[in-house]
């Protein structure tokens, strides 16, 4: 009778345990991220390492998103989230700021990478490039093979012109570039919507209108492998500093080839990794940034660093306790 007591006893502990993780995780608070992109290299980088923190951890959480850019789609997908009861939104500023707001009254967190949206109240924090670093990451690279006399003649290629953050970047460049003391003119801005086709197609373009240009400003993941492409058909590719933006496989392949001069790298495995945790840290500890605007690392990987910049990619900071 005591044994079959004990037993008994034993599987009543047992339940209670398995009762206590089941409510445990169920007590874990749904985290979304929000992507502008699924399908996109990059991105992709930081959707896994979203999804890694999320793993690593024992947390719960998915990554949604559109396959091509759409802002509306992107908002739709933000009221979903809301309606299965997410806590904590990881997202981008080509997110529509009149979501944000309905999802911040409904009491849910939302974080911004890469690109903010100001026009929306109440968000907990961001996390993206201090564009005014990246033009001057370009200014010194343009330097080393352009002589303070002579004339910098430039043309951009952006995916969109959207937030105020795009326009900041192109802002950006205008400022740090116009100090030339040999003098500077951009002569073109394009937009391409990510679609590396379309960015070949206004490079080509560019080129035919502007012969003049003698460095070009690659300001989305596929432009700098577009703008390669359109130079080595034209054969000018010697005549031209080209730079990029992100660290594609293809665009670090360029710059071993040496057809690519640079990329300015952002860790989007931080944008994705770092963002789980302080979401999770926020809606579970109530844990604030110091600011809610942070600049990400930035660093330009040339043929000198490629092999080594890796390790900088993936290093995180808690929030503050």
């Amino acid at each position: 009778m005591k044994k079959f007591l004990a037993l008994v006893l034993a599987l009543v502990m047992v339940l209670a345990m398995c009762v206590s993780a089941s409510a445990a995780e169920a007590e874990e608070p749904y985290l979304v991220f929000v992507s502008p992109l699924l399908g996109n290299a990059v991105w992709d980088i930081a959707h896994n390492a979203f999804l890694e923190a999320i793993e690593d951890n024992g947390w719960n959480g998915e990554v949604v998103g559109p396959t091509t850019v759409s802002p509306e789609e992107m908002a739709n997908l933000l009221d979903i989230a809301i309606a299965q009861g997410a806590k904590g939104v990881l997202t981008q500023g080509l997110m529509p700021g009149e979501a944000v707001d309905r999802a911040v009254e409904d009491g849910v967190t939302i974080m911004f990478v890469d690109g903010d949206n100001k026009a929306s109240g109440g968000t907990f924090a961001f996390v993206g490039k201090d564009m005014k670093k990246e033009a001057e990451l370009f200014y010194e690279e343009v330097c080393k093979q352009i002589g303070q006399d002579e004339k910098i003649v430039l043309s951009i290629q952006k995916s969109v012109l959207a937030t105020e953050v795009d326009k900041a970047e192109v802002d950006a460049v205008d400022e740090v570039f116009s100090k030339h003391p040999g003098g500077y003119e951009r002569v073109n801005l394009t937009l391409i919507n990510s679609d590396t086709a379309k960015g070949v197609t206004e490079w080509e373009n560019t080129f035919n209108t502007y012969p003049e240009i003698n460095v070009c400003l690659n300001c989305c993941a596929e432009a700098a492998q577009a703008c390669c492409k359109a130079a080595d058909e034209k054969g000018i590719t010697d005549d031209l500093i080209i730079l990029g933006v992100d660290d594609l496989d293809v665009t670090l392949d360029l710059i071993r080839e040496g057809k690519c001069d640079g990329t300015v790298a952002v860790s989007f495995w931080a944008y994705g990794y770092q963002s789980a945790v302080w979401l999770h840290e926020h809606v579970v500890e109530g844990r604030n940034p110091e600011n809610r605007e942070n600049p990400a690392a930035l660093l330009m990987v040339t043929p000198e660093n490629i092999d080594t910049y890796g390790a900088e990619m993936k290093t995180f900071e808690h929030l503050p306790e």
